[in-house]
């Protein structure tokens, strides 16, 4: 293999022309896993079988694939914030790649899975509270519940448990939309300082509310979530200056383990070297799959996974086995991310090009009112000086304005 130790993440990144293939594989492997992860839970619900699943050695491997995917956000979204010219047309763009296929998710469940499978009447079901409970969810309150849904699954009635991690996402857009208006791309240090910042906050919180100590935890918080998204962040912005390495990368998947295994509290720390390693994959250029040159299932397959697991795990005790789970469930929710990218979410990219038109007109309105404005203060400046001079009426009458 080449020597990568004088080579940089920004250099690196402008060899792979801005478009390494190690980041389409990262999404869909991280989006596979966590289907695989939801397997066990959906199976046996609160039982000793799914609480074990976290006490095994593999631990860290299950508890990296949420920081890794908040990882992968931070350093593309960072990229995207570097070429977009307004946080409108930045803000945007999240919008048409995060709402539409929710939306359509949402809705689906809501009007057509939901009435066929409740245990409710048609009329009982759409007038109950917890229907528009679950149709908050795309408000940003996550109830994620329907009347009837899933009632005798191991995870009783949730629809849609992973978008739990919807808010702490828009946090990390908005958060980076926000830092924006302090030039991040120039004055570099404000997000490595934000994302310390946060997690020293975040760690007294935990002490306050715990009374001094606190259990470790298996899920990362979603406030740890926006860390790793923002130390990403600092990496691409400190692009120039850290080195794309190959034994750096082990030294930091070596520091995870142990950090996510056997030290407790260690994620409090741990997304640094989560950042690094993902980053350092993402990287790396592999030959794409003809399936990775097509599309891109790595969203479909996050929210739709679950809605298909859980409804396999509504067949009947006999379903409730997490091989079977992924053995079922996963070949459908591929093929079912599959449509979504080709009927919702390209055609909603697609308007990044009427985006981009908008931000454009915005942008030249801006620029011929700044020039407007330049030449009014110009002629004042020209009037006064010339009135000062002795100019008289002469000069008064000369610079009214035009009607």
């Amino acid at each position: 293999m080449p020597n990568t130790s004088r080579v940089s993440i920004g250099e690196r990144l402008t060899e792979m022309k801005g478009r390494p293939s190690g980041f389409d594989y990262l999404r869909l492997s991280l989006a596979i896993a966590i289907v695989c992860i939801h397997s066990n839970s959906l199976s046996y619900g609160s039982l000793a079988d799914a609480e074990t699943f976290w006490t095994t050695p593999a631990r860290p491997l299950f508890r990296i694939l949420l920081p890794m995917f908040f990882a992968v956000s931070g350093f593309l979204i960072a990229a995207s914030l570097e070429r977009t010219r307004t946080i409108g047309s930045f803000l945007g763009l999240r919008i048409i790649r995060i709402y539409p296929p929710l939306i359509a998710e949402m809705l689906i469940v809501a009007f057509i899975i939901g009435p066929l499978i409740t245990s409710l009447t048609v009329h009982e079901y759409f007038t109950d509270t917890r229907f528009v409970g679950g149709l908050m969810t795309l408000f940003g309150d996550m109830q994620l519940k329907l009347p009837g849904v899933f009632e005798r699954n191991p995870v009783p009635y949730t629809i849609n448990g992973q978008l739990w991690m919807l808010p702490f996402e828009l946090l990390c857009y908005l958060s980076l939309a926000g830092l924006s208006l302090f030039d991040v791309m120039h004055r570099r240090i404000v997000l490595p300082i934000t994302a310390v910042a946060l997690t020293l906050g975040f760690v007294m919180m935990r002490l306050r509310v715990y009374h001094g100590s606190f259990p470790p935890a298996n899920v990362f918080s979603g406030y740890l979530l926006i860390v790793c998204f923002l130390v990403t962040a600092s990496i691409y912005v400190y692009r120039d200056l850290i080195p794309w390495n190959r034994s750096a990368a082990i030294v930091c998947a070596v520091l995870t383990v142990l950090l996510l295994g056997p030290i407790d509290y260690g994620e409090y720390v741990a997304a640094l070297p989560i950042g690094y390693v993902t980053v350092y994959f993402g990287l790396t250029n592999p030959r794409r799959i003809r399936l990775l040159e097509k599309m891109d299932l790595s969203y479909g397959i996050f929210i739709y996974g679950f809605v298909i697991q859980q409804m396999f795990a509504s067949l009947g005790p006999w379903a409730h086995h997490w091989y079977l789970n992924i053995a079922v469930s996963l070949p459908i929710t591929m093929a079912v991310a599959a449509l979504s990218w080709h009927f919702i979410e390209k055609p909603a990219l697609s308007l990044r090009k009427q985006l981009m038109q908008v931000e454009a007109w915005y942008l030249s309105w801006l620029q011929r009112g700044r020039g407007t404005l330049r030449t009014v203060e110009a002629e004042h400046r020209a009037v006064t000086a010339f009135r000062l001079a002795g100019g008289g009426a002469e000069a008064r009458v000369s610079h009214q304005p035009r009607g």
